[in-house]
């Protein structure tokens, strides 16, 4: 029995497809570079939207823009652009290091799922994203607490417990947005 899949934007067959494909993920690389700048000071990792635009772009995009746009974004903060939050240079390995790392982890599960259509129905959908925060913030986390901060405790107050309604909030918009989308080109 074969899979049906819910057709992301690089997934029909097209002479052009891995230059289309490479737009997107360029494209996608500028949304988290912006959604980077919208942010709320806190220390020792701001917040912004970044894990919303993550989700969105695999969910609707599929793995390779999904992935294709976070490893461009990271190729960018490698090389100095200023596209993170912190505005520091990605390889001076500061405090989002590790959420930089779970931003691509998020985007190769959830683009994988949405490839699989996996992503169509809302609960299974809901799941897949709310796995995709999980894989942003565990090592996140890890990389907070082996790198600045040494106390368990303290890691999870500094890294995750002011983002909890937040990322609630982000994950319930990215939701929606992804099921309306997915229902629109139904």
């Amino acid at each position: 029995m074969a899979l049906k899949t819910r057709p992301t934007p690089t997934s029909a067959a097209a002479p052009h497809q891995g230059l289309r494909t490479l737009a997107y993920a360029l494209g996608g690389s500028l949304l988290l570079a912006l959604s980077a700048q919208v942010k709320v000071p806190m220390w020792p990792v701001p917040m912004t939207m970044q894990s919303a635009a993550v989700l969105l772009l695999a969910a609707t995009g599929g793995l390779r823009v999904g992935a294709g746009a976070v490893a461009a974004y990271v190729a960018e903060a490698a090389v100095g652009l200023p596209v993170l939050a912190a505005g520091l240079l990605l390889l001076a390995g500061g405090p989002t290091l590790g959420y930089v790392a779970g931003f691509l982890l998020a985007a190769l599960w959830v683009g994988f799922a949405a490839d699989r259509g996996w992503t169509r129905r809302m609960a299974p959908l809901f799941a897949t994203l709310a796995f995709g925060e999980v894989l942003i913030y565990a090592p996140g986390l890890l990389w907070l607490w082996a790198a600045y901060v040494h106390d368990v405790n303290a890691t999870l107050a500094a890294g995750l417990v002011p983002f909890l309604a937040g990322e609630v909030a982000k994950l319930g918009l990215a939701t929606t947005l992804v099921f309306a989308l997915g229902r629109r080109e139904a």
